[in-house]
């Protein structure tokens, strides 16, 4: 009885231990404790990783007939929208997961998509989709979590789950992710969906304290942001 109660307190220290491993992750400590040395003053994560998002988003954006896909309180352009959310009172209902785009093709020269593949249940359908509205070598204009970022990696090596990956819910809700992407993913996705890959980059190595690294590998970054170029076949 002695050696078990001794065994489970054993147990309960190491579970501790690992806790507060993955509370330092969390609270974003562990990354600025290795790369930096110091702790910086705190800001929250999301607005850090979107207001990034957004600009470099922007860096990439040609002029001409722009559709943007998926709507935000923040809009990038003042181009045409496209939703599934009636209440976003889109340019264009449409739901992804079911439905055509009711447009043309070749009718825009910019498509924007920024976090919409990780919510569909066929990003390719939909990637087919944008290249076949594009003009001729019109740009796209992509988005998509890192499953694979550093700080994710960290998250893996100490048994906890990546940021914003796909699990599972019970409940219907749009704003849920339902496929995963690395790098390595959606360049292989990109150029079979008929896309030439023209930049790739990231938001950098973020934590819920600051923004660590700007430059910086993308596949090791928090958001991957990806310019592709529609290529017709000859």
């Amino acid at each position: 009885m002695r050696r078990y109660a001794k065994r489970r307190v054993q147990e309960n220290d190491r579970y501790r231990i690992l806790d507060s491993w993955n509370n330092l992750i969390d609270y974003g400590l562990f990354i600025p404790l290795v790369f930096s040395g110091a702790l910086g003053k705190k800001n929250n994560m999301i607005d850090v990783q979107t207001g990034l998002r957004l600009k470099k988003m922007k860096e990439l954006i040609e002029e001409g007939n722009i559709l943007e896909v998926g709507i935000s309180k923040i809009r990038i352009t003042n181009g045409k929208t496209l939703d599934c959310v009636k209440d976003l009172n889109p340019d264009i209902l449409c739901d992804l997961n079911k439905e055509k785009i009711p447009i043309e093709d070749g009718t825009f020269d910019i498509i924007i998509a920024g976090e919409v593949l990780e919510h569909l249940n066929n990003p390719y359908k939909a990637l087919r989709e944008f290249n076949r509205i594009l003009k001729d070598k019109g740009s796209l204009v992509i988005t998509v979590p890192n499953i694979c970022s550093l700080v994710n990696r960290i998250k893996v090596l100490l048994g906890d789950l990546p940021s914003s990956c796909a699990i599972p819910v019970d409940e219907e809700n749009q704003e849920r992710h339902i496929v995963d992407f690395n790098l390595r993913t959606i360049k292989r996705i990109l150029v079979e969906c008929g896309f030439k890959i023209e930049k790739i980059t990231s938001n950098g190595i973020i934590t819920k304290s600051k923004l660590l690294i700007d430059s910086f590998p993308a596949s090791m970054g928090e958001t991957l942001i990806i310019k592709a170029r529609s290529v017709r076949d000859a």
